[in-house]
């Protein structure tokens, strides 16, 4: 059961999610620049902050909406 999402609870979570992606991103590079056939450019890693950006202020969205549930800590 879902508890309730509390603006403290929000900040933290997302706060949390915008870091594990950058985290993501830093320390898979080689791999993503092999797939992908990319070279993490200046113009490259701002696309990635916006994507991140829209990412989480979607699901920040949904979590005020009620759409999204955190689970139990």
């Amino acid at each position: 059961m879902p508890f309730h999402v509390d603006e403290v609870n929000t900040r933290y979570a997302h706060s949390l999610s915008i870091v594990g992606q950058c985290v993501f991103y830093h320390n898979a590079r080689q791999i993503v620049t092999k797939l992908h056939h990319l070279t993490f450019h200046d113009a490259f890693v701002e696309s990635l902050a916006h994507h991140i950006t829209q990412f989480s202020m979607a699901g920040v969205k949904e979590l005020a909406k009620g759409g999204l549930h955190m689970p139990h800590r």
